[in-house]
């Protein structure tokens, strides 16, 4: 549920981000090594037993972060797009 949770903050804060900056990225980066190692350390077992695989799933949810983040920031981005052009249709019309 917590996952849950972070992922659809994560798909939030793109969508209302104006840029992407290296503060937004570093967050983003911090938090999904964090899960990651959260979650490979609850596997435990055989699996991730080993560094590697514990690096392998803490990649992952790092890439599974960032993706949800640039699909929400690219939707923001295209709807502040057709909101400013709506306004100008508004204004000149």
């Amino acid at each position: 549920m917590l996952g849950i949770a972070l992922y659809i903050g994560l798909f939030v804060w793109g969508m209302q981000s104006d840029r992407i900056t290296f503060k937004n990225m570093a967050i983003l980066v911090a938090i999904g090594l964090a899960t990651g190692w959260l979650g490979a350390a609850m596997l435990g077992g055989e699996a991730t037993a080993t560094t590697a695989g514990m690096v392998f799933v803490a990649l992952a949810e790092t890439i599974f972060k960032a993706a949800i983040y640039f699909i929400g920031f690219g939707i923001g981005r295209f709807r502040a797009r057709r909101s400013r052009a709506d306004d100008i249709r508004d204004t000149f019309s």
